[in-house]
């Protein structure tokens, strides 16, 4: 994942069915706009689900994976900086260094 500029942009690169990872530099494959200073990034495996911090909108993007659009937009404590994910119980962690708080998000 890149993150600048209120966008997070998913980068892979290309590899054919079966085959090693191709020698092929990586491409953007989608540009997804989210709220202001996107700094922190997790992902949930499980549910194909991604988490961006927006420090200076107290927020936390909820994107979807599988369509690459934000499907929540979660306010939070004062400037979230880090998020991290449990899969095993669905839940992401942020940490909000304006206030000294976390934030737990479900689902």
């Amino acid at each position: 994942m890149l993150v600048a500029a209120g966008v997070v942009a998913a980068i892979v690169a290309p590899t054919a069915a079966g085959a090693a990872p191709a020698a092929a530099a990586p491409a953007v494959i989608a540009t997804i706009p989210v709220s202001t200073v996107p700094l922190g990034v997790a992902t949930d495996p499980v549910t194909n689900t991604v988490y961006v911090t927006n420090v200076a909108a107290n927020t936390v993007s909820v994107i979807s994976g599988r369509t690459d659009t934000v499907t929540a937009t979660i306010p939070v404590g004062d400037q979230p900086f880090g998020v991290r994910t449990d899969p095993r119980t669905n839940t992401a962690y942020v940490s909000n260094s304006g206030d000294n708080t976390v934030s737990v998000i479900s689902g």
